[in-house]
């Protein structure tokens, strides 16, 4: 097939990595959502709940976060089998089989036996840090806006 640099084509479908594509994709996910019994949030539009299953879903991008029991975690998992190609990468939980840390948007969450924990992903400070060129240029301080000196003063006097 040949192109020529004067025409323009006009996509059928979404193409990835064009604009639109992101966009089709959540409609997408909405309609499958709200078919699936779903509703969608009030104030974050890429949050769900299914109110009967007890489920609640947090969706960015292609990545689906779901909170809920194992039973309707195992439903909700089949239903989007069914409509999308899905690559299972664990489940959080107390159980042996369970997983104790994940990975989520580059974020650290772990299960504790008082709760979870979520933390940030150092990698985004370090980045920030470099890309600000800052690297050279800064030291690490115990508490932001403070000097090292400061804080051990302040440790000493009982502050």
């Amino acid at each position: 097939m040949l192109f020529r640099s004067d025409c323009v084509a006009i996509l059928n479908k979404s193409l990835y990595g064009t604009r639109d594509a992101a966009a089709n994709f959540q409609k997408e996910v909405r309609k499958f959502m709200v078919t699936s019994g779903f509703d969608v949030g009030k104030y974050n539009v890429s949050t769900y709940t299914h109110k009967r299953r007890k489920l609640r879903t947090m969706v960015h991008g292609d990545d689906f976060i779901n909170l809920g029991n194992d039973k309707e975690l195992d439903w909700l998992k089949g239903k989007l089998e069914e409509r999308f190609e899905l690559k299972h990468r664990g489940r959080l939980g107390p159980s042996t089989d369970e997983m104790k840390s994940i990975r989520i948007l580059n974020r650290v969450v772990e299960w504790k036996d008082d709760g979870i924990e979520y933390e940030a992903d150092q990698r985004h400070a370090e980045i920030i840090v470099r890309e600000m060129n800052l690297d050279s240029r800064s030291k690490p301080a115990p508490t932001p806006g403070t000097s090292a000196k400061q804080v051990d003063e302040e440790l000493l006097a009982g502050t």
